[in-house]
């Protein structure tokens, strides 16, 4: 069990390894989309992990001027409207131009965003910051790299406090499995 014990925790390392690399992603100036990922959506507005993202949008547009937002994320069961409608309404309410936004509002997981949003980009080489809580940046990129956004980067969000090491951990997890699956 021991042997059991230390390969379990030196793989739990090679992971968190992979989670912690994309942490302070930025992408570089000019990009041509910025594709932000969704979140829970609570009856009263965003999750403390959506704000966070369309913080990190806002942040970032002086450096993606001409850049066209995809806000991608469907509705789940418990939320009142598609995470895609709550990243365009927020970023209307703090003046972003609606005509700047494109909307994909029936992905479901991290993988379905990357394939629904790239039916939205008109180059097969448009230059896409893929804006998503520190945490998800590594994942995130490989599925946007299988789904054939190769010129894709990241764009943190910076998620802070003490349920990171908890999204840190299930996102190791996340990584293992879509790998064992054969997704990443």
């Amino acid at each position: 069990w021991r042997t059991a014990l230390i390969a379990g925790l030196a793989l739990l390392a090679v992971l968190e390894g992979f989670v912690i690399s994309g942490m302070n992603a930025t992408a570089p100036p000019g990009m041509d989309y910025l594709l932000v990922l969704g979140a829970s959506v609570y009856a009263d507005g965003p999750s403390p992990a959506l704000t966070r993202r369309v913080n990190a949008v806002m942040d970032c547009l002086d450096q993606h001027p001409d850049a066209v937002i995809i806000a991608s994320g469907g509705q789940g069961e418990s939320e009142p409207i598609s995470e895609a409608q709550c990243i365009r309404d927020e970023l209307v309410k703090r003046g972003v131009d609606p005509e700047r936004i494109l909307m994909e509002d029936k992905s479901t997981n991290t993988q379905e965003n990357m394939a629904f949003s790239k039916a939205l980009i008109d180059r097969p080489n448009a230059a896409v910051g893929v804006v998503t809580n520190n945490f998800h940046i590594f994942r995130s990129l490989r599925l946007a790299r299988r789904a054939g956004l190769t010129n894709a980067h990241g764009i943190a969000a910076e998620y802070t406090g003490p349920t990171l090491i908890h999204f840190m951990v299930r996102e190791a997890i996340g990584i293992c499995a879509y790998f064992l699956r054969g997704k990443l």
